[in-house]
C-alpha cells in the first residue's frame, strides 16, 4: 500500500510493507537477525527542526499466545489485557523507558488513539515537545472468530511512528537506506518488542506475535519464562545497539 504523508515542510512517501510468516527470530543462544523494515524514502527536508520520518501500517493485528501449547483459552485476565494493552503501555513506566532505550536513549510518546479517528489527521504529526518519536495506535479488537487454538487475536485498525530529525539534506539517502534495512529510527519493530515485555511481566507465561513482529509467526517460541526474558534482553540490546549507531551517522 503506497501512502502519501504530509508533515511540516516535508512530504514523505511511505511504502507499506508487512513482515511476512515465517521470518526468522532469535531462538536459544542464536544472535538476533536483521528483521525487514518498511520502505521509507524521505524528500529533502528544507528545515532541519521541522523535518519527520514516517511509517503507517492499517489493518494490523496481533495475537496473544500461550509460551506452552496447552490448547488452553486464555483468561478473563488475558482477554482484558489485550482489549487495553496499549492503554496500559501508555502510562507503564518500564514500557516508556524501553522505547526511550529502542530509541537510542531519546524519548518516545506512546498515543492511543480511538478506532473511529484511525483515518483521520490523529494518525499523524510531529511528536509533542520534548519527545523525539511518537508511536500512534489504536486499541485491539478482539476477533474469536481468527484466534489461534489457545490463543487470542486483536485486530488493529492502525498503527504510526513519527520521528522527528535534525538532519540536513546531505543524509536523506543514508537515513533512507538505514531505514530499509531496520537500522533507523523508532519502528512498529520496536513496539512489538515493547508489546512483548509488558505482556510478559504482566501475564507470565503468555507471548505476543503480530503481523510486524520482530520474531515472526514461525520462529519457535522460548520454552519458559526465563528463556523469554533473556530472549527479549537480547533483542533490547540489539535494537539499541543499531538505534545509538542510526544517530551517530545522522548528526
Amino acid at each position: 500500500m503506497l501512502r502519501i504523508i504530509r508533515s511540516p515542510r516535508v512530504l514523505l512517501l511511505v511504502l507499506l510493507a508487512v513482515t511476512p510468516p515465517g521470518v526468522a527470530g532469535c531462538q536459544g543462544s542464536t544472535a538476533p537477525s536483521t528483521p525487514p523494515a518498511p520502505n521509507v524514502t524521505p524528500t529533502p527536508p528544507k528545515n532541519r527542526s521541522t523535518s519527520t520520518v514516517s511509517m503507517t501500517a492499517t489493518n494490523w493485528f496481533f495475537e496473544i499466545q500461550p509460551l506452552q501449547a496447552d490448547g488452553k483459552a486464555g483468561t478473563e485476565e488475558v482477554v482484558e489485557l489485550g482489549r487495553k494493552l496499549f492503554s496500559g503501555m501508555s502510562k507503564d513506566p518500564k514500557t516508556l523507558e524501553l522505547l526511550k532505550r529502542l530509541n537510542g536513549d531519546k524519548p518516545v510518546e506512546l498515543v492511543v488513539v480511538p478506532s473511529q479517528q484511525a483515518e483521520e489527521k490523529a494518525m499523524e504529526g510531529p511528536p509533542s515537545e520534548g519527545f523525539t518519536a511518537v508511536v500512534r495506535v489504536t486499541e485491539g479488537r478482539l476477533d474469536q472468530k481468527h484466534s489461534p487454538p489457545g490463543g487470542l487475536r486483536f485486530d488493529v485498525a492502525a498503527v504510526s511512528c513519527t520521528t522527528r530529525k535534525d538532519w540536513d539534506g546531505s543524509s536523506d539517502k543514508l537515513v533512507e537506506e538505514l531505514t530499509a534495512a531496520s537500522k533507523g529510527p523508532v519502528d512498529p519493530f520496536s513496539l512489538a518488542l515493547a508489546m512483548e515485555d509488558y505482556v510478559a511481566r504482566h501475564a507470565p507465561g503468555w507471548t505476543v506475535r503480530s503481523s510486524w513482529s520482530f520474531r515472526g509467526f514461525g520462529a519457535t517460541l522460548p520454552a519458559s519464562v526465563e528463556e523469554q526474558r533473556k530472549d527479549l534482553e537480547r533483542w533490547a540490546q540489539e535494537y539499541a545497539r543499531r538505534a545509538h549507531e542510526f544517530y551517530e551517522k545522522v548528526k
